[in-house]
């Protein structure tokens, strides 16, 4: 298995070394770690890592193969910060390109956003913000990012199912109705993947609840019945996970007028 993982911090080979073939569970000699440029190298070793500077705010970019290991990033970054004291940083899913993962050496994880460096003749990357403070970056920002979760797909059964029996005729109405099929999963599964949902983000499902009700009225009566049946299930849903609240105007739909508990929003008790 091949992993990419940056360092924040220095090199430090025997340490590195060490930390790669436990988790492999083989001798240090069958860890093999060169540059970039080496062509001398054990090239059976059970584990190969292949180390390259990097500029702006990290160090170095290790590739790392396991021949028979297969640990996952997590744990690979854990035990790579654990036994080298400083972060580690890796992908954490393939987009947004700029989400990645920041290992502290007490094993604590966080956000981190991450662009590549501005001179392409080199390369480079630049941390653009952190969920937490890092000591090892001062002078970088502390936010959170919540573009990880818009892009955390759901899974929507009862939209997925409606798509197989009416296929292109109600594309745009079941379109709608996989947002907010997507809101009621993610409510009642604690607000993957982070545990929190932006109210802006909030806000924006139940506007496609409201297009729902306008693009059901342009639907042939035949698939009408079909799509109504399934918000009426979606809402179902939608009320068990939440409570009434007032101060919502009289021309809101009711779904405007109920949230969960707790709201998912930071900053809001």
């Amino acid at each position: 298995m091949t992993y990419s993982m940056v360092l924040l911090g220095g090199l430090n080979l025997p340490r590195l070394r060490a930390a790669l073939a436990a988790l492999a569970g083989v001798p240090e000699d069958e860890v093999d770690i060169s540059d970039r440029d080496a062509a001398d190298r054990n090239w059976e070793a059970a584990v190969l890592c292949t180390y390259e500077p990097v500029g702006g705010d990290v160090s170095w970019s290790l590739d790392i193969y396991l021949r028979d290991a297969d640990p996952g990033e997590k744990e690979l970054g854990e035990q790579l910060a654990a036994s080298l004291g400083e972060p580690v940083l890796y992908s954490a899913q393939d987009f947004p390109p700029s989400a990645h993962w920041l290992v502290e050496p007490d094993g604590s994880r966080m956000r981190a956003r991450v662009y590549d460096g501005e001179d392409e003749e080199t390369l480079s990357l630049r941390i653009d913000a952190v969920e937490r403070p890092v000591g090892f970056l001062p002078d970088v920002r502390v936010e959170a990012q919540p573009e990880v979760i818009r892009e955390h797909r759901m899974a929507t059964p009862i939209t997925d199912g409606l798509r197989g029996l009416l296929g292109d005729a109600a594309k745009a109405v079941l379109d709608g109705l996989g947002a907010w099929e997507a809101l009621t999963v993610r409510m009642t599964s604690g607000w993957p993947p982070d545990g929190w949902y932006p109210l802006e983000y909030w806000n924006e499902d139940l506007g496609y609840r409201d297009e729902l009700e306008a693009d059901i009225r342009r639907l042939p009566e035949s698939l009408a019945a079909a799509v109504s049946t399934a918000v009426g299930l979606v809402d179902e849903t939608f009320r068990a996970a939440t409570r009434e609240i007032g101060g919502v105007g009289p021309g809101k739909g009711w779904w405007w007028r109920r949230v969960p508990e707790p709201v998912p929003w930071r900053g809001v008790l």
